[in-house]
């Protein structure tokens, strides 16, 4: 019985090994097949990098394809209506205004002038060569230069710019400063204003404007635009308002008809949706 078991054992174990591709003739005929295992393991990784990246290629591909071409406002939808690119990036800034003196700048005939800043030392160095002809440290109303400034250090520029703006408008008019935005050509920040009719129609203004650097690292450029065109968010394209008042919701009585409702272009053109 011993003798039996101990041949099963034996044929057992030859059976495992020819499995296994094992060979009984040697350590080195078994480090040569570690070798062999090990390069075809390396090669199969590599082939499925390869295909990897073969397919992630081809994914990308196949997702720019299924693009669908921009629309009137530049904007690009996928075929599940999704937007995967627009014309333009709007981007973050913190606003400062100096009220320049309307009777200092008179005497400049300044109408526009830009500087950008990249340091306090930059800031500083304008603020010198401009403190006596721009009157920084006099204004019609509100916080000097010096004042207006007073948090923009060394710390402040390691991360942000700075673009000043002094410009003449139509006090009638107003101004105010819209959005800034990233085109092909660089940043663009629009300006809503009206040039000044005449003499006494004329107001100055410095707007101090801030911009993280990776953001908008070179000088602007400014679009002037018609007073009164800002938009917010609220106007945007497409929304469907009720010029109707609300029901009172703390009331028990039934609501009223909120009156019809209106489309608004993004041009502030009324369409009527429903009586």
């Amino acid at each position: 019985m011993k003798k039996h078991l101990t041949t099963v054992i034996i044929i057992s174990s030859v059976i495992a090994m020819i499995l296994c591709g094992c060979s009984p003739q040697g350590s080195e005929k078994d480090s040569g097949s570690d070798a062999s295992g090990a390069n075809s393991t390396q090669s199969g990784q590599s082939t499925a990098q390869n295909g990897n990246a073969a397919s992630s290629a081809s994914g990308q591909d196949a997702a720019g394809d299924s693009a669908q071409e921009p629309d009137d406002d530049g904007i690009v939808y996928d075929e599940d209506g999704a937007v995967v690119q627009t014309p333009s990036k709007y981007v973050a800034t913190t606003q400062m205004v100096v009220d320049l003196s309307d009777q200092a700048m008179g005497n400049t005939g300044e109408t526009l002038r830009l500087a950008f800043l990249t340091s306090k030392k930059e800031l500083d160095d304008y603020y010198a060569s401009n403190k006596e002809k721009y009157a920084l440290d006099k204004t019609d109303s509100g916080s000097d230069f010096q004042t207006t400034v007073k948090d923009l250090n060394d710390v402040f520029f390691e991360k942000n710019n700075v673009l000043l703006i002094v410009q003449s408008y139509d006090k009638d008019k107003g101004i105010e400063i819209g959005d800034t935005y990233i085109e092909d050509k660089g940043a663009v920040i629009d300006v809503y204003k009206e040039n000044p009719r005449a003499p006494d129609k004329t107001a100055y203004i410095m707007n101090v404007i801030c911009y993280q650097k990776e953001d908008v690292p070179r000088m602007p450029e400014i679009k002037q635009l018609a007073p009164g065109g800002m938009v917010t968010e609220e106007s945007d394209p497409d929304v469907i308002v009720s010029l109707g008042d609300d029901p009172d919701e703390s009331s028990d009585q039934e609501p009223e008809d909120d009156g019809p409702l209106y489309e608004i272009d993004e041009n502030d053109n009324v369409r009527l949706i429903e009586e």
